[in-house]
């Protein structure tokens, strides 16, 4: 049995760094031709046939395959599979190099924008024998979606999609106004039932309480206060009998 070589992190992304390079240059190749004027393969087609490309997106692609059977315990592969709902598989949180994704997904994907004829702009109507448009008034560029853009993406599909529990954290992200950093603060259910406890029960309170204000006084005798403090907060929704006082440190 041949055994895999094994590749560390630095050689890694020394890979992954050349495959970028390739493409690169295959993509302003392209770029120039198709501005010319010129027909030319995609990047795509033209990676797919390069025979060093394909080595080397081997290499990572095996070494991924390797490394993540040999990092998975004994005991989880003696365990039943997950039963997941319909429509549902077993995806990373995140896409990084060391799971492969980067090898997979890198220079993938392209959005094309239409843009306006620089030289017909001025013109009442497009020059036919224009090099640019060929007589159309615009023509399309094609761009590469970055890794950052990549990675942004899914791990929004992430948050919005995965399967939730009752003990799964919020997340709330912030970005920075000039820099565009991106930081993300999370809190529990316990977290924010504590510190939100005069909150939940007020709109406990509202969901039964129909009081008035009664007489000229213009006064609500209202004791709806008395009846919400008979009830606690549960602590988890799949549980019974586990609950905590929901007013707990109300004045």
């Amino acid at each position: 049995m041949t055994n895999q070589p094994t590749i560390d992190s630095v050689m890694r992304q020394a890979l992954e760094q050349a495959l970028l390079a390739m493409k690169r240059i295959y993509q302003a190749g392209h770029d120039n031709i198709v501005a010319a004027g010129g027909s030319c393969d995609s990047p795509d087609y033209m990676m797919a046939g390069d025979p060093t490309a394909r080595e080397l997106r081997a290499l990572l692609d095996g070494q991924s395959a390797t490394c993540a059977k040999s990092q998975v315990p004994p005991s989880v592969e003696q365990q039943a599979l997950v039963a997941l709902p319909d429509g549902y598989c077993i995806m990373p949180k995140s896409l990084t190099a060391e799971n492969g994704a980067k090898a997979l997904l890198l220079g993938e994907f392209k959005v094309t924008v239409t843009n306006e004829c620089p030289e017909c702009a001025e013109l009442d109507d497009p020059d036919e024998y224009c090099e640019i448009c060929d007589g159309e008034g615009q023509y399309s560029q094609s761009h590469t979606i970055s890794w950052d853009q990549i990675k942004f993406i899914y791990s929004k599909a992430v948050a919005g999609l995965r399967l939730r529990t009752h003990a799964d954290p919020l997340t709330f992200q912030f970005r920075h106004r000039s820099t565009n950093e991106l930081r993300s603060v999370c809190v529990t259910r316990a977290e924010v039932a504590e510190d939100m406890a005069d909150t939940l029960f007020e709109k406990l309170v509202s969901q039964f309480c129909e009081c008035e204000p009664v007489g000229e006084t213009n006064e609500v005798e209202c004791r709806c206060d008395e009846h919400g403090d008979e009830f606690e907060l549960v602590a988890d929704a799949d549980s019974v009998g586990q609950s905590a006082p929901l007013a707990a440190g109300r004045l």
